[in-house]
């Protein structure tokens, strides 16, 4: 994250598309952004019109799902993995703060082994994250919320 501002890199560690796909939702309009040197940035406003289409909803909802599921299934672990889900009420603007903390605080603690993902429920003013990977970053991601 570059000054309250997303990469398509980071957009697509949070969501769980590829940055294929969100290339994709950009052409179609979907996503909308500032290239700036030839670098594509991301704000709030930009993330927050994004969760709100309908086709993005569903599909981040049924990635999340896909994910838990994958996780519950998996008989072959080969560390001990976890998952954390947590619901945040706030608004779109508070849970881009606290992703933005969150986005310096593994950058800062080199946070890796895990898979995070992002969906926000603006009906329901819900933030919803899911983290799934190694115990020991799992408890340090715990700790940060």
């Amino acid at each position: 994250m570059e000054n309250g501002r997303y990469t398509i890199n980071e957009l697509s560690v949070i969501t769980g598309f590829t940055t294929r796909t969100l290339r994709n939702y950009m052409k179609r309009g979907v996503l909308s952004g500032t290239l700036e040197n030839g670098k594509w940035y991301f704000e709030h406003h930009h993330l927050e019109d994004f969760y709100s289409e309908p086709l993005v909803k569903e599909a981040v909802a049924s990635k999340q799902e896909s994910y838990i599921r994958q996780f519950l299934e998996n008989r072959y672990r080969t560390e001990e993995e976890g998952c954390f889900i947590y619901d945040m009420p706030e608004s779109m603007e508070q849970i881009t703060e606290v992703m933005n903390r969150f986005t310096t605080y593994m950058k800062e603690n080199s946070l890796k082994r895990f898979q995070f993902y992002f969906y926000y429920m603006e009906k329901k003013q819900l933030g919803r994250f899911v983290f799934i990977g190694n115990i020991e970053i799992l408890k340090k991601v715990i700790s940060f919320f």
